[in-house]
């Protein structure tokens, strides 16, 4: 038998320990926000003490304590359903620099003065090198201006590894001849400051953790008044950023080093769709692409599909106690397959993922 050595000691040493320590992520294209999919996050009170500075290599940010007073629901919808009007900026091969991945439907914005910017939309797109904003579109004092980014606001450079650092300047500016114009300048920089495991209410993430700075300016000009007015903002956000989870799975931002919001990802379902009585059936896989396969269910029993909008977009009967669906013509997306109750049992739903 060979002998044991010191030296044969160090190197099981080592080798026990390097596998012990989390493996640094790497975030690319693939893990950035897609068409056709809705994000859910919980939001939670700022006023918490839990420090959210903590950063580093191989860190454990516990925040399991987090609760939810509400959630949100961010839809990336497709260029194509977005106003016809921003399609000839935002979806146009002749600009590609400009060509959105999908949108997403914002609050307006009313700055006094019979000055208002509704129906707001914000233009994405993802590619290997960035995740950015190209665009946004708005009605301003009711009409619609759509106005591209220049230079581009780039949010994430990608790929992003631990110690990556970025710095960006954007402008977006809109204008209508009888109403005014506004002007929005910005500076951000971020650096990727740590890695590790985050521990949230409904689950556990491996994570990048960036900390980002913003410095922007909106200006205002209302031609009624002529005259104009600018309002300075600066803020830090903290990022934790997981693989295939499009949005950040917890952001915080802050203002003048208070909290101002938190959002984190959750299980729970809006309230905008129906709730289960009880979960007695069990679905997979999940994430599931082609089939979902559903155990438990009694013969005979209906069911029905719905998105996180609460659309029913498919229905259909269960011939077996073991049954499948085919979810080859449903966009990628969370959903809740609701079970409609028979005579011997209660609604039950389950949520699943469509990839």
């Amino acid at each position: 038998m060979r002998p044991i050595t010191a030296f044969t000691i160090l190197a099981f040493f080592c080798f026990v320990n390097s596998n012990s320590l989390q493996a640094q992520i790497i975030v690319d294209q693939g893990d950035m926000p897609s068409a056709g999919i809705s994000y859910v996050r919980a939001n939670a009170s700022p006023l918490t003490d839990l420090d959210f500075e903590q950063t580093g290599e191989d860190q454990v940010w516990d925040y399991s304590s987090l609760e939810s007073t509400g959630l949100t629901t961010t839809d990336c919808i497709s260029i194509t359903e977005a106003p016809f009007l921003y399609q000839f900026l935002f979806n146009n091969p002749l600009s590609p620099d400009y060509q959105a991945s999908y949108a997403v439907a914002g609050e307006g914005i009313d700055f006094g003065f019979g000055f208002e910017l509704e129906e707001f939309f914000q233009f994405n797109k993802v590619s290997t090198t960035a995740f950015s904003a190209v665009g946004f579109g708005a009605t301003l004092n009711g009409i619609p201006v759509p106005a591209g980014t220049n230079p581009i606001d780039v949010i994430y450079s990608l790929p992003m590894t631990m110690n990556s650092n970025h710095v960006n300047y954007s402008e977006w500016n809109i204008e209508v001849p009888e109403a005014g114009a506004y002007t929005l300048k910005q500076d951000r920089s971020y650096s990727v400051d740590g890695y590790g495991t985050l521990i949230l209410p409904d689950g556990e993430y491996e994570v990048l953790k960036l900390t980002m700075n913003i410095e922007a300016v909106d200006s205002i000009y209302i031609n009624q008044f002529d005259f104009g007015f600018e309002i300075p903002r600066s803020s830090v956000e903290y990022h934790w950023i997981a693989k295939e989870e499009g949005l950040p799975v917890l952001q915080v931002n802050t203002l003048l080093g208070a909290t101002t919001s938190i959002a984190y990802k959750t299980n729970e379902v809006p309230d905008n769709i129906a709730k289960s009585e009880e979960v007695v059936i069990k679905v997979f896989p999940n994430p599931s692409s082609d089939y979902l396969f559903v155990e438990g269910v009694e013969l005979g029993v209906s069911y029905e599909i719905i998105d996180l909008q609460g659309r029913v977009i498919q229905e259909g009967r269960f011939n077996s106690n073991l049954d499948f669906i085919d979810l080859k013509a449903m966009t990628k997306g969370s959903y809740l397959l609701k079970v409609l109750p028979s005579t011997s049992s209660a609604i039950s739903s389950i949520r699943f993922q469509k990839q």
